[in-house]
């Protein structure tokens, strides 16, 4: 998986000539990261040398190293509204020949018409889609998913305990005479039986009310040597302490419900795909790009993505 950089991409709707370059320039960067392919030039300002004293200009120029050659790919980027035609990409194609380039791909936002298409099969010339998402591509795949999330409201409340300090003092005396307001949750005060492992006062609760959930008072009475611990919170008063039993009241309120819609084609941004060997990319709307898995093949997209993670 790759990653574009952190530029703000438009909408596939509000792209402009510029900005389908430049992400265009971006996927293939990101790309070619791993292997070593290293963007030459974009843009206006990138030309190649054909014969002498002419010069094209070329929308993105990669170029890598094995060691012993240097490879230059030239990328045609052509953000129209109609397929690209047998003219262009014949003009291209004379281009390569001209700059003496290693290799040429062609990236359309509407794809290419037939006689354009088998030209560049028999130049070697790679043809690519890089569009928004179509309902063809969800062809197969998941493409929403509905949730249904119900929230439980009950409460459990107005907590009483039956407690014996160890060893009454005079901070344990002054307990006797009123609650004590804890800010605890329930799954932080454990209640140790003997010859058993300590369970949280939520398992306990919730038990108890499973039990009988027709009622909304609950007594439960523990057997003798149980002990009331808060683990988290050792100094917490009656820490420690003996407990015989406990009350608790439930109040049952109306479940919330939430509707949830994960729609697949809010996270696509776009769709890269070769027309020669089916090899797919999908770019997210937060810049990741992933490889679909299909059937290996030739590459047409480039050498860079041959190599791409």
């Amino acid at each position: 998986m790759a990653r574009l950089g952190g530029r703000s991409a438009p909408e596939p709707s509000d792209v402009r000539w510029q900005d389908y370059e430049e992400l265009v320039k971006d996927i293939y960067q990101a790309l070619g990261r791993a292997s070593g392919v290293t963007i030459e030039c974009w843009g206006s300002s990138c030309r190649v040398e054909g014969p002498p004293g002419v010069f094209h200009q070329i929308d993105v120029l990669t170029k890598h190293s094995d060691g012993l050659h240097k490879y230059r790919t030239a990328i045609s980027c052509k953000n129209w509204n109609a397929k690209v035609g047998l003219p262009v990409v014949r003009d291209f194609a004379q281009i390569l020949q001209d700059a003496n380039l290693n290799k040429g791909v062609i990236v359309s936002k509407m794809g290419f018409t037939g006689p354009g298409r088998s030209y560049a099969e028999s130049k070697n010339i790679g043809l690519v889609e890089l569009r928004k998402p179509l309902d063809k591509d969800w062809d197969g795949h998941i493409r929403e998913v509905h949730i249904t999330l119900m929230v439980d409201q009950t409460e459990i409340y107005d907590i009483h305990f039956r407690l014996t300090a160890p060893k009454p003092g005079p901070d344990e005396q002054s307990y006797q005479g009123g609650p004590i307001h804890w800010s605890l949750r329930l799954n932080q005060i454990f209640i140790g039986i003997l010859g058993q492992e300590a369970e949280t006062l939520q398992k306990i609760t919730d038990e108890e009310w499973s039990r009988h959930p027709d009622k909304d008072e609950y007594d439960i009475h523990f057997p003798e040597g149980s002990i009331l611990t808060v683990p988290d919170y050792p100094e917490y008063p009656a820490h420690g302490y003996s407990i015989a039993g406990m009350s608790f009241k439930v109040k049952f309120n109306p479940p919330v419900k939430q509707e949830i819609v994960v729609r697949a084609d809010d996270h696509i941004y776009m769709i890269m795909e070769s027309l020669f060997d089916g090899r797919r990319f999908t770019i997210t709307k937060d810049g990741e790009i992933r490889e679909n898995e299909l059937e290996p093949g030739h590459n047409d997209l480039g050498p860079e993505v041959a190599s791409a993670p």
